[in-house]
This record gives C-alpha cells, sequence and structure tokens, in this order.
C-alpha cells in the first residue's frame, strides 16, 4: 500500500509535466501541419549554411551556392544562419545577391545566432525562422585593426559606415514588411519605440516619441512590459508614401544628421523602395491605443520569443524535417563551403599572409646570393604559390593578377641565370611578384 501512495503521488507530481510537453509537441505539429501559402510553397528547398565570421571569402562562396542553387532548380532557398558577423562589404554583397536572385523565395534560418553582420543578412531575405533558442541583433559598425583591435569610430567615420547599414535595413523592411524605425534599432543608438494599435484596423507600428507626442496626451512610459497579444506581425499600411509629410525617410536615429538623412534617403529613391509606413500627425489623436513600450534605445538584441513577438520570425524550426513542412517541400539540398574556400580563407588571413611574404623574401634572397636551383628556391616557389592560391582556389584572381606574378618569375629567373646578380630585373621581378 505504501509503494502504491507513493506511486500515485508521483504520477501526480509527473502527469502535469507531461500534458505541457505533450500539448507543446501538439501545438508545434499543428504550426508545422498549417497550410502553405502559395508564396511559400516549394518542391526543392536548397539550404545554405553561414558559419563563423563573414569576410569576402564568405561572399564570394554564398554567390558561388547561390548560383548553384539556380542551376539546381531550387524553387527555394533557407540562408542558415550561425554566425557573429563580419565585414561590411561582404554582408552588403551577400544581400545584394539574395535580393537580386532569380530565386525569390529566400528564407533565413537563425539557427542559433545571427549577430551584427548576420542581423542583416537574414532581413535581407523574404522570410526568417529560428531555432530554439536563438539570437539576432546587435549590428552596429565597428572597425577592428588585425594590429592594434578595436578602434573609436569619429562621427564622419561612424556615419560613413552607418550609411549604406541603414538604407540595406530600411530597404528589407519595406520589402518584407518589416517595421521601418524598429530596423534601424539592429545598427543604431538612441532608438527608443514604443509599439501602438490602430483601432479600427489593427495594424501594429513602431512609434518615437516624437511620434508618440503626436498620439497621446500623457508622459510616454518607460517600464518594459510584457505585450499583450503582441504575437501579432505588425504588418505595413496599404497606403504609399516616403515616411513623412515632407517626403523625407524617416530614421529615429539620435543625432542623426541631416547629411545622414539625406544620403539615406537619395540611396533609397535610386534602389527604388518606397514606404507603406503611414504619416503619423496630430490628426491620428484618438486613432490608436498604446499597446506598451518597446525598445529603449539600446541596441536591438532580440531573442527567440521577442523575434516572433516583434513580427521578425514566422515559425520556431527546430531541423532540416520541419523546414521541409514550412514549405511544404518534398526535397531539400544543402550547399556548404567547400575544402578550398575554407583553405583560402585560411591562407589569406593576416597572420598567414605575413608569415609567407617574410618567408619568401628571405628564401628569394638566400636564392639570388647563391645562384642555382636549390631548397632556398624551392621554399621560395612554395610560399608563393600559397601567397597566389587563394584567389586561384576561389576562381577569383584577375587576368592582370596572373600576368604580374608570371612576369615577376620570368624577369627573376633572368636575374639568376642569365645576368647573375641582384639588378634590375631582380629588384622589377621582385615588386611585379608583391604586386601580383
Amino acid at each position: 500500500m505504501r509503494t502504491a501512495t507513493a506511486f500515485g503521488a508521483l504520477l501526480l507530481l509527473v502527469a502535469p509535466s507531461i500534458l505541457i510537453a505533450q500539448n507543446s509537441d501538439e501545438s508545434t505539429s499543428a504550426a508545422n501541419a498549417a497550410p502553405v501559402p502559395a508564396a511559400r510553397q516549394a518542391e526543392k528547398v536548397v539550404a545554405i549554411t553561414i558559419r563563423g565570421p563573414i569576410d569576402k571569402w564568405t561572399s564570394y562562396s554564398v554567390q558561388r551556392r547561390l548560383e548553384a542553387a539556380e542551376r539546381l532548380g531550387a524553387s527555394a532557398i533557407v540562408i542558415d544562419l550561425d554566425t557573429p558577423g563580419g565585414e561590411i562589404g561582404a554582408v552588403l554583397e551577400i544581400c545584394n545577391a539574395l535580393k537580386g536572385s532569380t530565386i525569390p523565395n529566400t528564407v533565413a534560418w537563425v539557427n542559433r545566432q545571427a549577430y551584427s553582420g548576420g542581423a542583416i543578412i537574414a532581413l535581407a531575405c523574404k522570410e526568417i525562422v529560428v531555432n530554439d533558442p536563438s539570437t539576432m541583433g546587435d549590428a552596429a559598425p565597428i572597425a577592428v585593426s588585425p594590429i592594434s583591435g578595436l578602434q573609436n569610430l569619429g562621427e564622419t567615420e561612424r556615419e560613413k559606415l552607418l550609411r549604406p547599414l541603414l538604407t540595406e535595413l530600411i530597404d528589407s523592411a519595406r520589402r518584407h514588411g518589416y517595421d521601418e524605425l524598429l530596423v534601424q534599432a539592429f545598427v543604431a543608438t538612441g532608438v527608443e519605440l514604443w509599439m501602438v494599435e490602430h483601432v479600427d484596423t489593427g495594424q501594429r507600428i513602431f512609434i518615437d516619441e516624437r511620434e508618440y507626442a503626436m498620439l497621446f496626451d500623457d508622459e510616454p512610459p518607460r517600464s518594459r512590459i510584457s505585450l499583450d497579444g503582441a504575437d501579432q506581425r505588425p504588418a505595413p499600411a496599404d497606403v504609399t508614401n516616403s515616411g513623412d509629410a515632407d517626403g523625407a525617410v524617416r530614421i529615429a536615429t539620435e543625432g542623426a544628421t541631416p547629411e545622414l538623412t539625406k544620403g539615406v534617403s537619395e540611396d533609397l529613391e535610386y534602389k527604388g523602395s518606397s514606404s507603406k509606413r503611414p504619416v503619423i500627425s496630430g490628426a491620428d489623436k484618438g486613432d490608436y491605443r498604446l499597446i506598451g513600450y518597446a525598445w529603449d534605445g539600446g541596441l536591438l538584441t532580440l531573442t527567440t520569443q521577442d523575434l516572433q513577438r516583434y513580427g521578425f520570425a514566422e515559425r520556431i524550426v527546430k531541423n532540416d524535417e520541419e523546414l521541409k513542412q514550412f514549405f511544404g517541400a518534398k526535397e531539400l539540398e544543402r550547399l556548404n563551403r567547400t575544402w578550398s574556400e575554407s583553405l583560402a580563407r585560411f591562407l589569406d588571413s593576416f597572420v598567414v599572409k605575413g608569415f609567407l611574404v617574410v618567408i619568401f623574401l628571405l628564401a628569394l634572397f638566400m636564392e639570388m646570393a647563391a645562384p642555382g636551383i636549390g631548397l632556398a628556391g624551392g621554399v621560395a616557389v612554395f610560399c608563393l604559390a600559397a601567397l597566389v592560391a587563394p584567389q586561384f582556389l576561389v576562381g577569383a584572381a584577375s587576368w592582370w593578377g596572373i600576368a604580374a606574378v608570371l612576369t615577376g618569375l620570368l624577369l627573376i629567373g633572368v636575374e639568376i641565370f642569365i645576368v647573375p646578380g641582384f639588378g634590375i630585373p631582380g629588384i622589377a621581378g621582385v615588386i611585379a611578384l608583391l604586386l601580383g
């Protein structure tokens, strides 16, 4: 009887947990079994992974794989992200490649983390799904030197980096229905926002303090609260305007200069990007109700639940099978970075390249000082091959670089075998090699 009583008590403790787990699994299954929108449906999905820091080699690799996905006849592309971010130039190249792809059905899968440039790439995709747990955001531009580390940015330098990022993010928001002000908080501080809802249409948008004063008479609350019922994705209005009555783009960044605002407006106009954000004015007082204090002005960094609550993430996806269900797909193929691309990144690193240059020059000097094909000459040739290999490994070598390398080798050969001694042909050959 004591054993039966203890077992019954254990069941009472465990049963609620089992029921919760079952309900959670059932809700996930129900979400996965939901009808797939026609615009998302895909027979074949190609997943392109981005792991680790983003640099020019990542850009080369992603663009190569996008072209491969087109040749494979993919009807949807997934960018599988787990990255701390990386170089601005490489990030923007990847974003342009995604937006210009012949496969418009693009989905970013934040598969654990998409910081900095990873967040910008995710927003460039048509939709976003997330693993659980996952984190996305903190994309403010910084400058890092391979020698001295993190660098301080002056105001001019900061705005020079901020302008293309703001342009990219606002363009992505306009293309894919994200809030134009909220996305700016990923790259700049001072973007303090409140979520409001239109009382008639139910449309939810984020407003800044200036717009809050137009809509409400009281002081804006500044305590973070749970946004009750905010799982509904904030959607753009069905009107087209440029964001403000005077036609200027709305930039909520603290201290943004008129030059920055004007520059972003011009860049967006060049991209053909038009806003669907409603113009907020005093005439709208009474038309909106406050949902809650959305962001405090720091760099926006969101976890899985917040990404869903703020309208970025469509669904939680934990594995490839659920990813296929998201598209209603029959086939999913993964395209990973090749060994040659990984080797190219390693050989092109600052430390490795510097080491190879030093060894190459020393070996070359030793060979020229004692002419003849010997060990020093072999070491010099090996170092030279390792220096030029990265561009060839990814097919990025240009004709003038190849010509410079071959000319340099020819001149050095003349110096060694025809007119021995460290003279004009040898000097010119070394210079041509270094340029190549």
